[in-house]
């Protein structure tokens, strides 16, 4: 993924250009923005990076239980309303009006199955300490 975006920047050819990541995408976000600094061909111009609740480069600190648990919403195919529920609710700090709550909850229902597999046995595993910031 971090290659897939360092080559959309290369291919807009920005000459300013910010990087914002939340989650996963801070833990890709924070891989690109160290490429630029370390002067990777196409990435210069990087003019800031954002990152919200961002992943840290290294393996996601993550209960193998609840990694496993993560793992298992998605058997059947699609999440169920009530793990998307208990998802939103173990990932926000405050309480959410109604309507903020039911559309984190749709927005977790439509997660695709291999992205959040993915990520679950995959990429919150990957160890980019040596290749990111220092």
């Amino acid at each position: 993924m971090a290659d897939w975006l360092a080559d959309e920047v290369r291919l807009r050819g920005f000459a300013s250009w910010m990087l914002v990541g939340h989650s996963m995408g801070g833990k890709i976000a924070t891989i690109v923005a160290a490429r630029a600094r370390d002067g990777e061909r196409g990435l210069s111009g990087l003019a800031g990076i954002v990152l919200v609740t961002a992943s840290p480069p290294s393996p996601e600190p993550m209960k193998e239980s609840r990694r496993a648990k993560m793992i298992g919403w998605f058997a059947d195919g699609d999440i169920a309303q009530e793990n998307a529920e208990a998802f939103v609710a173990a990932n926000i700090a405050h309480p959410l009006s109604d309507p903020l709550h039911d559309q984190a909850v749709a927005d977790v229902r439509r997660t695709d199955r291999q992205a959040w597999l993915g990520w679950l046995e995959r990429g919150s595993l990957e160890d980019w300490r040596d290749r990111g910031p220092k």
